[in-house]
């Protein structure tokens, strides 16, 4: 966790925001629950709604979208985030989706070649400060339901904590529990792109469109953690917006307990919103990935700061891979506080 207190946003500000927050529940306008988020207001104030009653710290949370695990592409502890060195060592958790298969040797090339993982750069994606990886995706999978195995097999044994996949659908749909701060925290992630979804004698992925189990799943990490974070795939390729039935998914989430959901999939950076009073990061775009066109360069990073009290402050920091294909903080001061 970070040490030293950000700047305080200024009263207006911070009253202000909490007024829309009112505004907003009360109003009614638009669609139920939904208020989408001014990009030029990045922090938004939410309360935690179970604050657990023993001792609490200040803990920060950050996650992130694509990552590729390969050699070719920036990753590792002698290529820090430009202005961010530590960023993601010094905070409780970071999370991550991990876009990618492990070859199943190191002189594998079968298979798209674009989506195969280098099995030692999982080492390199938890030296840089990643702990939780989701692999419910179209990517991990791609190989079949044996290199899915494969793939959770490499993250683990790199010290990654692996949620959204599993030899069952029980193992799939399974949160990872931190506890940091005096907090637990729960992470689960889920897909609503791909096929190869986990049943209860096949591996596979978590598949967000079954809802009950989808439900069940936030249900259970909410009688154990005090704070549940979601990692979704969704979103039409390249699409700028969240799609119709994405924002049907993020309703049923938090309806079922979810405080904080993270989007990624469309390969593209997207706004967040609150929906009933719950940061939904629509898509963080790409983080470690090859730049093709000026689009796949934009990306962001989540950040969560949960205080003591219960408070939660949220904003997007800005990031962009530059063209030795490194992610870089487009500032120097990564607190939310910071946006006032």
């Amino acid at each position: 966790m970070h040490g030293s207190p950000g700047r305080t946003v200024p009263w207006p500000i911070w009253l202000g925001l909490v007024l829309a927050l009112l505004a907003a529940s009360c109003s009614g306008a638009g669609e139920a629950g939904f208020e989408v988020v001014d990009p030029s207001l990045e922090t938004r104030i939410v309360v935690v709604p179970d604050k657990p009653p023993r001792p609490l710290e200040r803990v920060v949370i950050h996650a992130v979208g694509d990552v590729l695990a390969r050699a070719d592409l920036a990753i590792g502890a002698d290529k820090p985030l430009s202005g961010a060195a530590g960023l993601f060592t010094n905070d409780a958790l970071t999370i991550a989706n991990l876009a990618c298969a492990a070859k199943p040797d190191e002189a594998a090339e079968d298979g798209p070649e674009n989506v195969l993982c280098d099995r030692a750069q999982f080492t390199d994606v938890r030296t840089i400060g990643i702990d939780v990886v989701s692999v419910a995706n179209d990517e991990a999978p791609l190989q079949g339901r044996r290199s899915l195995r494969t793939t959770i097999g490499a993250a683990t044994d790199a010290g990654l904590l692996v949620v959204g996949g599993g030899t069952n659908d029980d193992e799939a749909y399974a949160p990872t529990i931190i506890e940091a701060g005096g907090w637990r925290i729960a992470v689960l992630a889920m897909t609503a792109i791909g096929s190869n979804f986990a049943e209860p004698d096949r591996a596979g992925v978590a598949a967000v469109e079954r809802t009950e189990q989808a439900e069940a799943a936030v249900a259970a990490a909410r009688e154990n953690a005090d704070l549940v974070i979601a990692t979704v795939h969704w979103g039409r390729p390249l699409d700028r917006d969240p799609e119709r039935r994405d924002r049907d998914y993020a309703d049923m989430l938090i309806a079922a307990g979810v405080d904080a959901i993270v989007g990624h999939g469309p390969h593209r950076l997207q706004s967040f919103a609150l929906v009933d009073n719950r940061p939904v990061f629509w898509s963080l775009g790409h983080f470690i990935w090859p730049v093709g066109e000026p689009a796949d360069a934009d990306s962001a990073i989540a950040r969560l700061e949960i205080a003591p009290d219960g408070a939660m402050v949220t904003c997007m920091l800005p990031v962009t891979i530059d063209p030795a294909r490194a992610p870089q903080l487009d500032r120097q001061d990564p607190d939310c506080h910071a946006q006032g």
